[in-house]
């Protein structure tokens, strides 16, 4: 025999209990090769140390119990094969599935309870990720209007395309995210698509659009203004549309040709006409309305908070 062969069946022979009687070619070669000599010896002393000293006696019920969990595993490797035979030959039935009997008195708790923390999550996200910008000035009948009737107070929320329009006499004020401020004239009407997009239908709105939040564009009935970060009033009449330039510098666009407006300068867009650029006729008139609308507004807001401020003194005859 082989040096692998024996060192491979020596530890069978000590399990087996079988070291004081060696098949005979193992024993001869064992006489021959030292090295399976002295693994022998090492097994042969693990063995006696590891041997048990008492003869091992089974407790009372141990073979009783030993066969109740064989046939109990037995039993369940049965059932295991029957459930997957049956489902091999049974495809799945979906009307049969929904005919299956529903435990309700464990659902209905356990939907209602899941609904009602959901409820208020989804109306969460919803309304924030609608909303654009919030009224920060009212003066006269403003109405608002998106899926239905908004209150044009002051702080109220707007959300996309919302709608605006003000009545004879009535003025508005509105921020939007990214921190462009609308100034919206009297019987004036526009409509708010996102942050970023608004159309003027009628009437006159000043803008002040920040720089660095990306490009803001304005639709009107003769054409299109596309900003970057400035100041600047659009005004649509029947005869059409005049953008007037406080700061900065705007694109307008009509009858597929563009130009340029720089600060100080108007630019003029009729229908099916391209644009013209002229020297403002209406930039002092802007500036008053814009600064008298913010006064008005900031009068306001004193008033909130020091009422005093409203009372008028009487005067004193001397």
């Amino acid at each position: 025999m082989k040096c692998r062969d024996v060192k491979k069946e020596l530890p069978t022979l000590i399990a087996d209990g079988r070291q004081n009687s060696l098949p005979e070619p193992c024993a001869a070669h064992l006489q021959t090769c030292d090295s399976c000599r002295n693994e022998w010896k090492r097994l042969t002393g693990w063995g006696r140390m590891l041997a048990s000293k008492e003869k091992w006696t089974p407790e009372e019920g141990f073979f009783e119990r030993l066969v109740e969990t064989g046939m109990r595993e037995k039993r369940r490797a049965v059932l295991t094969e029957s459930v997957a035979r049956e489902m091999d030959a049974q495809p799945f039935n979906l009307l049969e599935f929904l005919r299956r009997p529903l435990h309700l008195p464990r659902m209905v708790p356990a939907t209602l309870l899941i609904t009602v923390f959901l409820i208020p999550i989804y109306f969460f996200i919803s309304q924030q990720w609608n909303t654009i910008g919030n009224f920060d000035y009212a003066f006269g009948s403003v109405f608002a209007h998106s899926t239905s009737r908004m209150d044009a107070d002051k702080g109220n929320a707007i959300v996309k395309g919302t709608g605006i329009q003000t009545a004879q006499g009535a003025e508005s004020i509105v921020k939007l995210k990214g921190g462009t401020e609308i100034l919206i004239s009297s019987l004036s009407r526009i409509a708010i698509d996102d942050a970023r997009t608004v159309h003027l239908e009628h009437g006159k709105a000043f803008f002040d659009v920040l720089k660095g939040q990306g490009q803001f564009k304005i639709h009107v009935p003769d054409g299109e203004i596309l900003v970057l970060g400035t100041a600047f009033a659009v005004e649509v009449n029947p005869e059409g549309t005049i953008v007037t330039v406080t700061r900065g510098s705007v694109q307008i666009s009509g009858a597929n040709q563009s130009q340029k407006i720089n600060g100080g300068y108007e630019g003029i867009l009729r229908r099916n006409t391209p644009p013209v650029m002229r020297e403002a006729q209406l930039l002092q008139q802007t500036h008053r309305w814009v600064g008298s609308l913010r006064n008005r507004r900031s009068e306001e807001e004193l008033l909130k908070y020091y009422p005093s401020l409203a009372v008028k003194p009487t005067p004193v005859n001397r």
